[in-house]
């Protein structure tokens, strides 16, 4: 869907107005809110899952951090990194989450591009804060 499609299902304008630096977010918030109030799915974690898929947050959800890793390494994806986080996660699933994040923000740096600062924030919180899952 078009950006425009997109925010159209997105609820709240702050989020909206959060995130117009980074509209790659934007799929992942629209497709909570489609899940929720189109699908009847009213699960807050799945809602949480689809919502935070990009880059997870601080305090999240084991099922959430399931999500980010997959959606970063599912079988289809053959950017650099993903087979190494695929083979991690099997092993240890917040380090391959934190993988995960470190080459995407390897990738945009690369690129010229800053990373969101939620991106910075949650590698950081993961990176020093031992989670029992």
């Amino acid at each position: 869907d078009s950006i425009t499609e997109q925010t159209q299902w997105i609820k709240d304008d702050n989020e909206v107005i959060k995130y117009q630096s980074v509209p790659v977010a934007y799929h992942a918030i629209a497709a909570a809110y489609y899940a929720k109030d189109v699908l009847n799915i009213d699960d807050p974690i799945v809602f949480e899952a689809i919502y935070y898929h990009i880059w997870g947050k601080v305090g999240m959800r084991l099922e959430t951090m399931i999500i980010c890793v997959a959606d970063f390494c599912e079988k289809n994806r053959t950017f650099h990194g993903a087979k190494t986080v695929y083979e991690l996660s099997k092993k240890d699933l917040q380090q391959a989450f934190i993988l995960s994040l470190e080459y995407t923000i390897e990738y945009l740096n690369e690129g010229g591009l800053t990373p969101f600062y939620e991106q910075l924030d949650v590698l950081k919180y993961y990176k020093e804060t031992p989670w029992n899952y």
